[in-house]
């Protein structure tokens, strides 16, 4: 059963590079990811740069080191594997719908993806979502108090 928070949407492309809004893409930009992202429905597929992301907030919880830049169904299934016990560790809540559309590169999917990985990692909605309704459920329950939200941007810089 699929609730309406966890519809994908299509592919944004008018005003944006990639796909991706123009200030997520600066967002990833900064980031300085070993690949620069041209076609996030192929460069997200494997999970490689969503380990990238989160290594980058998360040191400590993850390492890169232990994914695979394959792009063969095995290799991007073990990376996700990997990602969601780290979501698990950290209380983000990615269903399994939208992964699984990102690893079979559907439409819309990593866009999406990236698009809710941005909000909670920055704590900001890009300009296309401010002013809307909230698309997305997911947050990083349970484990983050504001406080401890905040420790956790610090440890980063």
């Amino acid at each position: 059963h699929t609730t309406p928070h966890h519809t994908i949407p299509h592919t944004r492309t008018v005003g944006t590079m990639a796909g991706l809004p123009r200030e997520v893409n600066r967002w990833l930009q900064s980031l300085d990811l070993s690949v620069p992202v041209r076609n996030p429905r192929r460069d997200f597929a494997n999970g490689f740069l969503v380990c990238e992301v989160f290594a980058r907030y998360f040191p400590q919880e993850v390492s890169v080191e232990s994914f695979d830049r394959g792009t063969a169904l095995e290799r991007k299934l073990d990376n996700w594997t990997r990602l969601q016990r780290v979501f698990a560790k950290l209380g983000v809540d990615i269903p399994q719908q939208l992964i699984d559309a990102t690893v079979h590169c559907k439409p819309g999917a990593a866009e999406h993806l990236v698009d809710i990985i941005y909000e909670l990692l920055t704590k900001r909605r890009h300009a296309s979502h401010k002013g809307k309704k909230k698309h997305v459920v997911w947050s990083l329950s349970g484990c983050c108090s504001e406080w401890w939200w905040k420790w956790m941007v610090e440890r980063r810089t």
